[in-house]
């Protein structure tokens, strides 16, 4: 395994944080998305 310094590690942890925050978005939007559809389609 390559050696990593320390501000590259916390560089990395929070890239992968981000990229799991932004996919934890994603599915919390798809979940929503069709409640907010049918919301919408309720109305005349």
């Amino acid at each position: 395994m390559p050696i990593v310094s320390l501000e590259n590690q916390t560089i990395l942890m929070k890239l992968i944080q981000r990229d799991l925050h932004l996919k934890n978005m994603n599915m919390i939007l798809v979940q929503v998305k069709p409640i907010f559809g049918s919301i919408n389609q309720g109305r005349p």
